[in-house]
């Protein structure tokens, strides 16, 4: 039961972030990239909340169940913060840009690119377990 529960909880998380999180990253990207700050700005604001709500929620999941988790599970779980950490470093690269006024993505890339790849791990994790 406490596999289980563990698991739904961190797949909820998982949701939270590649659904609602990356969907309003993702938008607010392409309003920036056509030069819609403002547009940007609020789409990036949603994003960093689910972001930053993620990373909290998957450090309680962390602290709930620190005590007899395999390796894989605790794995699965630094890579979830590992992925909202990522996320939430795009979000702040990205908005610290339009606030100087200065163009450009590449950092906000990066991250994004790191948050993905760990996004991804979590998400092969949750596959193996039949999720």
């Amino acid at each position: 039961e406490r596999r289980i529960s563990f698991l739904n909880q961190l797949s909820s998380i998982y949701s939270a972030v590649s659904e609602d999180g990356t969907t309003y990253y993702n938008n607010a990207m392409s309003y920036y990239n056509n030069g819609d700050d403002l547009v940007a700005l609020a789409g990036f604001g949603q994003a960093k909340a689910i972001f930053v709500n993620a990373y909290n929620n998957t450090l309680g999941l962390k602290n709930s169940f620190s005590n007899g988790l395999s390796v894989t599970y605790l794995k699965a779980l630094n890579n979830m913060l590992y992925a909202t950490d990522g996320y939430d470093k795009a979000v702040d690269s990205i908005t610290s840009d339009i606030a100087s006024g200065a163009y450009g993505t590449s950092n906000a890339n990066y991250y994004t690119n790191q948050g993905y790849n760990y996004l991804s791990s979590v998400r092969n994790f949750l596959i193996s377990q039949g999720y």
